[in-house]
């Protein structure tokens, strides 16, 4: 884990219980108060430990990316090169957690283009492997391979310098021109 994952998470830990020993002592020396003003400061006491964990789940969380920028440079990030004319229709999903790290994209492309991404370290592979390989809590809902009836599928390992241990899976149909792409890696 890196240090400022871990420096976030001590953070998020000690304003969390800070708002907790805070609401206790709100309900416990607060009693001859009026119910009201004990639910009002308690309620105020709350407030920092729930924009703190809101925060670490933002800034730790997925990210769906969007806009021509952002996906061009999504995929660029993925394949070393920009997209070509006839890459269309991306659609990205990012996950960073502390040293670890997964994408997936979906896009439609030439079937010149997807030979010319294959030849970047992957080898043949099967549908099993392929579906294991991005499922998840933070697999997007347009991630739908069996839907669109995938028929090619491959694995690349050591797929990224990002990260000390990486793979990378694709499926795609030369007829729909469909590629479901997934990396994972970590340190």
């Amino acid at each position: 884990m890196n240090i400022l994952t871990l420096f976030a998470a001590i953070v998020v830990i000690a304003v969390a219980f800070a708002s907790l020993v805070a609401l206790i002592c709100v309900l416990i020396f607060g009693r001859k108060r009026s119910r009201t003003f004990r639910v009002l400061l308690g309620g105020v006491c709350c407030v920092p430990g729930i924009i703190a964990v809101g925060l670490f789940a933002g800034i730790f969380g997925p990210l769906d990316i969007s806009g021509p920028e952002g996906l061009r440079g999504a995929y660029r990030f993925e394949f070393g090169e920009e997209p070509t004319k006839d890459v269309t229709m991306i659609q990205c999903r990012q996950v960073v957690v502390g040293d670890a790290g997964a994408a997936w994209l979906t896009f439609h492309a030439s079937p010149e283009t997807v030979d010319r991404l294959l030849r970047k370290k992957f080898v043949a592979s099967d549908s099993a492997t392929f579906q294991t390989s991005g499922e998840g809590g933070n697999c997007p809902s347009w991630w739908q391979p069996d839907a669109d009836s995938m028929k090619q599928f491959y694995k690349a390992e050591g797929w990224s310098q990002h990260f000390r241990v990486s793979e990378a899976f694709l499926a795609h149909d030369r007829e729909k021109r469909i590629v479901y792409f997934h990396h994972s890696g970590f340190d």
